[in-house]
């Protein structure tokens, strides 16, 4: 078992390559049986091209994360210093100099006695975990949604 994988030549196998081993989301793969899939190579502010120099306004990201442009230096190079000092880290039990800081910003700018920071890491877990400070606060509220939807009542 060797440590690393071997290099695939994207360039020389483009939109095939895309079909052969990547599942695409939300997409219906026999799509591209008889056309490429785009393949997307850069992005520039809200703009990103794919291969074949095709422009277009990237409205998608923003479903997956912060949408703030492509390209941006500076939010690289704080990226970089972070990543140097500790990568990631969850704050379960623990703290970081990093997580006490944006609190703190955070808890500053907003409004009244709204002084509590939970981070989260996306939308789906945003949902669930926003409803454990309401838990903690107002332990006797239930919540109830659709039939299928998750249910929680007490």
């Amino acid at each position: 078992m060797t440590d690393t994988l071997p290099a695939a030549d994207t360039a020389a196998n483009g939109a095939g390559s895309a079909t052969d081993h990547l599942w695409l989301h939300f997409t219906r793969m026999s799509s591209y049986d008889t056309s490429p899939v785009p393949i997307i190579e850069r992005g520039e502010g809200c703009y990103i091209w794919d291969t074949n120099g095709k422009k277009y306004l990237d409205a998608l990201s923003g479903l997956f994360v912060v949408q703030v442009g492509h390209g941006r230096e500076e939010l690289a190079a704080a990226a970089a210093a972070q990543a140097r000092k500790l990568a990631f880290f969850p704050i379960w039990s623990y703290a970081h100099p990093t997580a006490i800081e944006l609190a703190d910003r955070i808890a500053a700018a907003a409004p009244g006695d709204l002084n509590k920071v939970f981070f989260s890491s996306g939308g789906g877990e945003s949902a669930l975990r926003g409803r454990s400070p309401v838990d903690a606060l107002h332990p006797n509220v239930g919540v109830r949604g659709s039939p299928g939807a998750h249910h929680r009542a007490r």
